[in-house]
């Protein structure tokens, strides 16, 4: 990452030109992130800029809320179109407005460095997005950190100080419903997207012994036999080593060994969560087929 004085404007603008640097943001440039990924890309220049502004800013500062999230590596919704970070005294009348200051006390304790940028620590990012963060976005980060030992207890104990503080009595109805056991932002996007549509997915990450060995499904109901399979490209690019046709090969293989044990499986690509529609009639369809409906919706 390069300020407007590390380089002569020269070669600073060649750079540009040949597509090597890209623009930060005022003043500030960084090497352009090669990747077909959107999402790669973007987290990625949101920590150049972190870095242009912890050199740019003086005086002490801590990123925060969703921009701590991403140095933490915890999954987001999206990527911050501005930077949070937690700074003390008054707001500037010429603040940036590409920077969201939260003027509020953040003790020792509560800091950290992460990739060599002070921030807040994972117990204060969790509590910090569970209470400002829109749904989906508080339940990835929340699902995220409780795999973490302990940091439901803490978590829980922070926002139980915090009783009466605008944000808090949401943040502890997260924390209810949060599940540590979630292996991937599509399956906790799936579980979300049900619980928006009154559907309570009870089981994550059920243990299945078949007779060509041991399986997991993501989510479902252990007593009915019905689970519920987020299918992500990334967890069939990480079979087989990225063999398609033997990733294919053998899911079709743990499926059938599934099904022979009696089990249905719902499964659930982005697409359905985009449009969840059929999906909820997919669910409510298999729940009737074995059993009464109205003790697992609502």
């Amino acid at each position: 990452m390069y300020l407007t004085g590390d380089l002569d404007r020269n070669t600073l603008e060649k750079a540009v030109r040949a597509g090597t640097l890209q623009r930060l943001r005022r003043g500030a440039y960084g090497p352009a992130v090669e990747s077909e990924d959107r999402y790669v890309r973007e987290r990625v220049r949101a920590r150049q800029q972190m870095h242009a502004i912890a050199r740019q800013l003086d005086g002490p500062l801590w990123f925060s809320h969703d921009s701590a999230a991403l140095l933490h590596r915890l999954p987001l919704e999206r990527v911050p179109s501005r930077t949070h970070l937690v700074r003390p005294g008054r707001a500037s009348a010429r603040a940036d407005q590409t920077i969201v200051r939260h003027r509020v006390a953040v003790a020792e304790p509560d800091t950290t460095m992460v990739d060599a940028l002070p921030a807040t620590t994972l117990l204060r990012t969790a509590v910090d997005c569970a209470m400002t963060m829109p749904d989906l976005g508080a339940f990835m980060v929340l699902d995220r950190v409780l795999a973490e030992p302990g940091l439901r207890a803490q978590i829980a104990d922070r926002l139980e100080e915090q009783r009466g503080a605008s944000g808090s009595a949401k943040a502890r109805w997260r924390l209810d419903r949060a599940d540590g056991r979630a292996e991937s932002a599509g399956e906790t996007t799936t579980r979300v997207v049900l619980m928006r549509l009154g559907v309570r997915v009870p089981d994550l990450q059920i243990e299945v012994a078949t007779d060509i060995g041991q399986f997991r499904i993501d989510m479902g109901w252990r007593d009915l036999k019905i689970g519920i399979e987020f299918d992500g490209k990334v967890k069939y690019t990480r079979m087989a080593d990225g063999d398609p046709a033997e990733a294919v090969f053998q899911e079709k293989r743990r499926q059938d060994a599934l099904e022979r044990e009696g089990w249905i499986l719902i499964r659930v690509v982005w697409a359905d969560l985009a449009r969840p529609g059929r999906l909820l009639a997919e669910v409510h369809r298999r729940l009737a087929e074995r059993t009464s409906q109205a003790a697992w919706i609502g």
